[in-house]
């Protein structure tokens, strides 16, 4: 299917960047060279977050004036806060798989399923993999999980929230207050979080764009969410620059959420 927005060159981007988002060049080789390394849609789609000020009635964001400089300095401080966020997600992930791979063992190893319960455990722990691989049959649990996308490992605790074992997942998520009150939606939301950053994609984009972008209580749910990562292992000089993201990001949902 063809897209409707056409190929721009670099050129065109500046171009584009002058006309449209009225952010004024002033070297423009310079720029060029930065687009090509930062990608003009990500550059954009974060940087609109701070300096669109308002959607007309053709559904276009209508821009501040500003500089091109004030844009890349913007989406260069939304890199560092999500690199920051990477580190603490992964520090938190690597807890919950290890957590999940021992409490899974032990489960499994005590004999106490039910032949359903412990078939189904098996489908899921084996996941999709290729057929001609070595299937999982009950052995080497901890070897199983520890190999896990954090996508998949979220999928084996809520086998365990849904089969009767929640004190598990209690224990697998203790320590860390912010999993306690909805641990499936808040899972939900740190995968998504990680896919994002982890994928390159802009905090600012993450925080505003989705399915339901008009949806002002699922961009509560991530800001809360990326304040809780932030604050399992907070930084002083990252905070100031994260406060300004959100900020901006719940000034921007204010815009869309207008029209």
């Amino acid at each position: 299917m063809a897209s409707n927005k056409p190929f721009l060159s670099l050129d065109g981007q500046c171009d584009k960047l002058e006309k449209d988002k009225l952010a004024t060049i002033i070297d423009r080789v310079k720029t060029k060279d930065i687009l090509l390394e930062t990608n003009y849609y990500n550059l954009v789609s974060c940087s609109k977050v701070k300096f669109a000020k308002a959607i007309n009635t053709n559904g276009e964001h209508v821009y501040n004036a500003s500089n091109f400089n004030d844009w890349i300095s913007y989406y260069q401080n939304d890199c560092k806060v999500s690199e920051y966020l990477m580190r603490n997600l992964l520090r938190l992930e690597r807890s919950l798989n290890s957590r999940t791979a021992y409490y899974l063992g032990e489960i499994i190893d005590s004999n106490t399923l039910t032949t359903v319960q412990f078939n189904d455990l098996k489908g899921v722990i084996q996941g999709e993999v290729n057929p001609n691989a070595r299937r999982y049959i009950g052995d080497k649990t901890w070897i199983w999980v520890s190999g896990k996308t954090f996508g998949s490992l979220k999928r084996l605790i809520e086998w365990l929230w849904d089969n009767g074992f929640r004190h598990i997942v209690r224990k697998i998520i203790n320590g860390y207050r912010f999993l306690q009150n909805y641990p499936m939606r808040t899972f939900d939301e740190l995968v998504n979080l990680r896919n994002s950053i982890f994928h390159f994609r802009p905090l600012s984009v993450y925080l505003v764009y989705g399915k339901r972008n008009r949806d002002y209580a699922r961009f509560t749910i991530r800001r809360t969410v990326v304040e809780d990562v932030f604050f399992q292992n907070p930084c002083s000089f990252i905070r100031p620059l994260m406060n300004e993201i959100l900020n901006n990001a719940s000034c921007f949902k204010d815009i869309k959420i207008i029209i």
